[in-house]
């Protein structure tokens, strides 16, 4: 028995494209009932949801933590590793979509209160004497650790530039850490 299929087309709007490149298509296909605009922004909705998942998968990977180059050879072992390198990845996600200053989430909920102190430490370093250098974010903002993370990964602060990436909150992370030991 053949079940239903819904088509549902996504453009990109052409003053989103970076470049000069042409405008992205998206066409998703879907199982859920699309016969409204708003069952079809659900539907758009759900797939950026995926994305998050794409960018735990790509800290994962080659370019990020190389999981799938580890030398581990017991099944404990790679569940004790995974485990460790998904909360790393998380953190990664917890970052890139706080980036912008549009999440609720605060440094509390990423970084222990030792951590907090060394990021408003390093906010300091890490500011420019312009306003376009400076920490925009609320200082208890997981997009204040954010912008400061990002900062840490070579990112320079600009918005002209694309905004920091799983690999960029990787490093930076990586770099924090170095520094919350040297502390």
């Amino acid at each position: 028995m053949a079940h239903p299929c819904w088509v549902v087309k996504v453009q990109e709007d052409a003053c989103s494209v970076v470049k000069q490149e042409e405008p992205i298509s998206w066409l998703l296909l879907t199982s859920h009932l699309v016969e409204k605009p708003q069952q079809a922004l659900q539907i758009i909705a759900y797939y950026q949801q995926r994305w998050h998942i794409e960018q735990v998968f790509r800290t994962l990977k080659t370019k990020g933590l190389r999981l799938e180059g580890s030398q581990v050879h017991t099944e404990a072992a790679l569940k004790k590793l995974l485990l460790l390198a998904l909360i790393a990845a998380v953190k990664v996600v917890q970052l890139i979509r706080a980036r912008d200053g549009t999440t609720t989430q605060t440094m509390a909920d990423v970084f222990t209160p030792a951590e907090q102190q060394v990021l408003g430490q390093l906010n300091v370093t890490l500011q420019g004497k312009t306003d376009k250098l400076k920490n925009p974010f609320q200082p208890d903002s997981l997009a204040f650790a954010a912008w400061i993370i990002a900062r840490l990964s070579g990112w320079s602060g600009y918005q002209r530039q694309r905004p920091p990436g799983p690999i960029d909150f990787l490093i930076g992370l990586q770099r924090f850490q170095e520094r919350c030991q040297g502390y």
